[in-house]
């Protein structure tokens, strides 16, 4: 009786397997949260995918690639961080997506532009070409961020930004410009220091809009400026600043 008395009790150790079990909080698999991903998904599909886009364009063009942090993108969409993963899989085909519908917009503001223009003589047609440039840059700022982000490094992100978009954009203001060479009507400059200097006074002040507010309290965005703009890029490319006697 004294030896049964002071024997301590044992639990079984099925018992012990339970009580821990029922202590240690059960953590969802992986297959759960993708699981749940793609309910959320499938509830707001177009209008989470939408967010994330506009979001991510955002960021990646304050931010660039390197900079910028998928968790923070879901944030300013407003949704959960595995439901970017869901809807683009990695961040490069996050940029890839914000990269088409960036510059899907340029593509279709100047596509067809040389039948559009078939009938009018190439030192006209240039006028147009960069007062619709000048126009875009003003709508879309974002999208020179990201350009100028992407152009100053040779990445495999900037080269498939030149084969698939870049040259298709720039051929129809090359093309104009080799024509008024061809026809006498342009100096025979290098075009692509043409290019570039009309890219860059074209859509640049788009994106300084607080320093023009602070330095000529001029509101960028404002319809009467950008046309102002415009009239004065046109009237420096095909008259130049300096009058004669």
């Amino acid at each position: 009786m004294t030896v049964q008395a002071n024997r301590r009790f044992v639990k079984p150790p099925s018992a012990t397997r339970h009580a821990r079990a029922r202590l240690t909080p059960s953590l969802p698999s992986f297959a759960t949260v993708a699981t749940a991903a793609r309910r959320t998904a499938s509830a707001d599909a177009p209008g989470a995918r939408a967010r994330i886009l506009t979001a991510a364009r955002a960021q990646f063009a304050e931010h660039g690639y390197e900079g910028t942090r998928t968790a923070e993108i879901a944030r300013q969409a407003g949704v959960t961080h595995p439901l970017v993963h869901y809807h683009f899989r990695t961040k490069d085909l996050l940029w890839r997506a914000v990269v088409e519908e960036a510059l899907g917009r340029l593509h279709a503001a100047f596509d067809g532009s040389a039948t559009e223009l078939r009938d009018v003589g190439s030192r006209e047609r240039l006028k147009i070409l960069v007062r619709r440039f000048v126009r875009f840059s003003a709508e879309h700022p974002d999208v020179t961020h990201l350009m100028i982000r992407e152009g100053a490094h040779d990445t495999p992100r900037l080269r498939w930004l030149v084969r698939r978009h870049v040259g298709a954009l720039i051929r129809p203001f090359e093309e104009t410009l080799a024509a008024g060479q061809r026809e006498g009507w342009a100096k025979p400059l290098p075009r692509a220091h043409l290019l570039f200097l009309c890219v860059g006074a074209a859509s640049y002040v788009f994106s300084a809009t607080a320093m023009l507010r602070l330095t000529h309290e001029l509101d960028v965005r404002a319809p009467a400026t950008i046309e102002a703009h415009a009239d004065t890029l046109v009237e420096i490319m095909f008259h130049g600043l300096v009058r004669e006697p």
